[in-house]
């Protein structure tokens, strides 16, 4: 059964208030880092979260916190700017869902895209935008329950994301 149906009409408000007051006590971007994955994977129990972060050197993405991925795995995690997930992050300006790409088989690096998911485990990707600029993605696993992501859990997800891009942006 899925659990979104036991929750409180006010369930939805109380996340964003508990997780927005997280994020102003945290300064330093590890710890803040750190503290989304893990809040975001215990909300939504979710197997794997992560958030790799643009490297302004070599833009490129890495894996700066995760939850539920072994350590020199995500080490190794490179998603360079212009192609994959983060070129269709930026073409699109819209959340990534795996179950899109069975649809939109004529994107050029489909591929590549389904690749990248199956190496971060991912269900999907909230893309993290600052004055137009892509700063960072969270993909995110499956639920550990085996329920499916409802439009409320997206919608709640991308609200949260936008909180934590002003965050990570205020703490770069």
């Amino acid at each position: 059964m899925d659990n979104s149906a036991l929750r409180s009409p006010y369930y939805y408000q109380e996340v964003i208030r508990k997780f927005s007051g997280t994020l102003t006590h945290i300064f330093t971007l590890p710890r803040l880092l750190d503290s989304i994955v893990t809040t975001v994977a215990e909300i939504f129990e979710i197997n794997k979260v992560s958030i790799l972060l643009k490297d302004e050197m070599s833009l490129e993405y890495r894996v700066k916190a995760s939850t539920g991925m072994k350590e020199d795995i995500a080490k190794e995690i490179k998603l360079k700017e212009n192609e994959g997930i983060i070129n269709w992050l930026c073409m699109r300006e819209q959340i990534l869902k795996r179950e899109d790409l069975l649809i939109e088989k004529d994107f050029s690096e489909h591929s590549r895209v389904i690749m990248e998911l199956d190496l971060l485990g991912a269900h999907f990707c909230l893309p993290l935008f600052i004055h137009g600029d892509l700063i960072a993605v969270i993909p995110f696993g499956k639920k550990i329950t085996g329920d499916k992501f409802t439009y409320e859990d997206i919608s709640l997800l991308a609200t949260m994301a936008n909180y934590a891009a002003v965050s990570i942006y205020n703490s770069l």
